[in-house]
């Protein structure tokens, strides 16, 4: 089977990949490399406007305009290797936000993805809606957010992790 990995936080999809290929299958793995921790993927994408006074730039725009430079980058080196992300018996994503763009654009990729190849999976690692609204239900008796509930911690350091609840989100 062809096979493209979506995302990589956690050399989860290096891992597997490696299982996969030792049993004959061909396997991509496409990302970000988790930024700073810079996991190996065959396809890595850049994440400019991510840090220093280029972010400071991005969150200008941003905020005047709607204009999110980082997920424009994203989206045109996606479709740049467009042809190298369609034809796979499955894709696998490692949740719904592996590209960190703007829910529009992310919509975007994997509308292309669904419409080009054969079986579309989706994982539930990181921060995605499906995680943080079970946490958000406190199924579990501990979980990222407790010190939210308790109190303990500012909202303002939150707001990375309840923005999954958004309405674009979901």
């Amino acid at each position: 089977m062809n096979i493209l990995l979506v995302g990589e936080y956690n050399s989860s999809h290096k891992t597997l990949k490696e299982g996969l290929e030792s049993l004959g299958h061909r396997v991509t793995v496409v990302g970000l490399g988790d930024g700073f921790k810079r996991r190996l993927v065959d396809i890595n994408f850049k994440a400019p406007y991510k840090s220093g006074l280029a972010k400071k730039f991005n969150v200008l725009l941003y905020k005047l305009f709607g204009l999110d430079l980082y997920s424009e980058s994203v989206k045109r080196q996606f479709f740049r290797r467009k042809e190298d992300f369609k034809g796979y018996d499955i894709v696998q994503l490692i949740n719904e936000n592996a590209f960190a763009t703007l829910p529009k654009t992310e919509r975007k990729i994997l509308a292309y993805l669904f419409a080009n190849n054969a079986n579309c999976f989706l994982l539930s690692c990181g921060l995605d809606y499906i995680s943080v609204k079970f946490a958000m239900d406190k199924k579990y008796r501990y979980n990222i957010l407790t010190p939210y509930f308790e109190g303990k911690e500012d909202e303002e350091n939150y707001k990375s992790i309840v923005k999954y609840l958004e309405p674009d989100f979901v």
